[in-house]
């Protein structure tokens, strides 16, 4: 005998042929002797039930791995690059560390810099017009790894390069304790 909340209960039914089941076969009925009746008892999920929650917990758990060996990988930010101005960059550049890379296309002063490691300082480039010019502007890819930033003459002002056959210097790296690369190019030559 089973005593629930102060009823009764003698014996249940959980047998394939009971009369006493419901058609889905989910609840198994227990004989309440003070109400002289079969009450609900205990819910269990019948197979397609178990069948469609085991599915979506296997497409979830398959769907949490890929979405764990994309980060963990790096796939989602496979092309670091920018997207090449016209046919491809004029002039690519690896700093020395391996920390940064430099893309510049001399028509427009497109100047682009991505960070390329994961070392938790922001590639930057500072960008000179002439040997002994002052420095013009200073970029900085912030976001870590995989990010890019990118200025060009269109943006106006500082950005907007000379274009009598001077000769732009850049240093830029991603590592503020390794030292910078140094790089140069004629522009619009």
């Amino acid at each position: 005998m089973i005593r629930i909340t102060g009823h009764t209960l003698s014996h249940l039914h959980a047998g394939r042929g009971s009369p006493h089941r419901k058609q889905d076969r989910s609840t198994i009925l227990l004989w309440d002797r003070s109400r002289t009746r079969y009450v609900p008892g205990i819910h269990f999920p019948n197979r397609e039930e178990s069948n469609v929650k085991r599915r979506k917990a296997a497409l979830a758990a398959t769907t949490l791995a890929i979405a764990a060996t994309v980060a963990l990988t790096g796939i989602g930010t496979a092309s670091a690059a920018p997207t090449p101005p016209g046919d491809s960059w004029d002039h690519v550049w690896t700093a020395k560390d391996g920390t940064a890379k430099l893309y510049v296309e001399e028509h427009g002063d497109l100047i682009s810099i991505c960070d390329t490691k994961a070392n938790g300082d922001s590639a930057h480039v500072h960008v000179y017009v002439g040997v002994n010019g002052p420095l013009r502007y200073t970029a900085r890819a912030t976001g870590g790894k995989g990010n890019c930033s990118v200025h060009s003459a269109s943006q106006g002002g500082k950005y907007n390069l000379p274009e009598t056959n001077q000769k732009i210097y850049l240093w830029f790296g991603g590592d503020n304790s390794s030292g910078d690369t140094m790089a140069s190019f004629f522009n619009d030559h």
